[in-house]
Formats: structure tokens, C-alpha cells, sequence
């Protein structure tokens, strides 16, 4: 075996180790939702931060001033007519086909209603 290949090998090897270490001792801390990482982390695990969002029920009861604070504002989607706010939602810790979202509906108090994440 040359020793181009060996070092791809090598390196291929040290990578998948290195991800499946970080998910083993960080996973709980990345995929546990805080307004700092739906801000700043949004693009690489919003959909683990939207299943934790719902799992531990953190909307209850919030209004929508709530909710933009803790979400980075409404995210308004024309063809969600029957939810006020949808924020589409990735991972780049899972292979998956499709869209999803997390919706948002609000009472006529601009409470939160319901909430939950779909797969679209």
C-alpha cells in the first residue's frame, strides 16, 4: 500500500473515530436546547434543538415576544396557512430525505397552542 493511500486510510479512520467520540461525550450537550445554540448553532442541528424544544415542552405557556426571543424571531412561511410560525429545520448528524419544520401555533391571545415537528 503506497503511502498516499495510507494516510487517507489514516485519516478517514481518525475522523469517523473522532465524530462518534464527540456524539458519545457531547451529544446531550448539543442536542439540548438553549437560545445560544438555536442562534448560533441553527444550521447544524436545529431539528435535535426543535425535538428537544418539544420533548421537554419548553413553549408552554409563551407568548409570541417569548417565543421570538427564544427562537430568533418568527419565521413566517406563506404555505403554513394553518400555523402562524414554521421554522423549517436540518441536521448534520442524520441522513434523511425531505423537509422538516417545527410549527408553532398560537391561540387568539398569542399564546402559545400547540407545537411540534414534522416531516414534510
Amino acid at each position: 500500500m503506497n503511502k498516499k493511500i495510507k494516510v487517507i486510510l489514516i485519516s478517514t479512520v481518525t475522523i469517523i473515530l473522532v465524530v462518534i467520540l464527540t456524539n458519545l461525550f457531547f451529544g446531550n450537550y448539543i442536542t439540548h436546547f438553549t437560545s445560544w445554540k438555536w442562534k448560533h448553532m441553527y444550521k447544524v442541528c436545529s431539528l435535535e434543538l426543535a425535538e428537544d424544544i418539544v420533548e421537554r415542552k419548553l413553549l408552554d405557556g409563551k407568548n409570541k415576544t417569548e417565543v421570538a426571543e427564544m427562537l430568533n424571531g418568527p419565521h413566517k412561511k406563506e404555505y403554513f396557512e394553518r400555523n402562524d410560525w414554521g421554522y423549517m429545520v436540518t441536521s448534520k448528524f442524520r441522513f434523511y430525505f425531505g423537509f422538516y419544520d417545527l410549527h408553532v401555533d398560537f391561540d387568539e391571545n398569542g399564546i402559545v397552542e400547540k407545537y411540534y415537528v414534522n416531516l414534510d
